[in-house]
């Protein structure tokens, strides 16, 4: 099923509930590559909907992303009793200086609009692949 699929049952099942969920997420995973910087984790707001950006703080800057791979994440979905799993996300930043591993501990946070900074699921020296 598709994104747009996944969303209607969301919606058909929450018709006329309104849930709050605490807004909250992982950073599960980040490659870094010469050309660019891939950060991979789930996160939802107080609707229990994937933020529409997240805020990176790295190597001394900060970036806004508003593009990004939306992914499923149905073992999410489950833990947090969701009504649907879209609520994973790929974000691809580039990489022009490049950064090195050392550069990214130098202050690394995602945060959502909510001003909530993601969880990272292990040591940041584990994430980085």
């Amino acid at each position: 099923l598709g994104e747009a699929s996944y969303l209607s049952m969301a919606a058909a099942e929450e018709a006329g509930v309104v849930r709050e969920y605490a807004a909250s997420g992982f950073v599960d995973d980040i490659q870094v590559g010469s050309e660019r910087i891939s950060i991979r984790g789930w996160a939802v707001d107080s609707h229990g909907n994937l933020p529409g950006r997240f805020t990176v703080r790295m190597g001394g800057n900060t970036y806004e992303v508003a593009d990004f791979e939306r992914q499923l994440r149905p073992d999410v979905q489950q833990h947090l009793g969701l009504p649907h799993g879209l609520i994973g996300y790929r974000l691809h930043l580039p990489n022009p200086s490049p950064l090195g591993i050392g550069d990214l501990r130098k202050g690394f946070a995602v945060s959502i609009p909510d001003g909530k900074e993601l969880t990272l699921s292990r040591p940041l020296s584990e994430l980085i692949g």
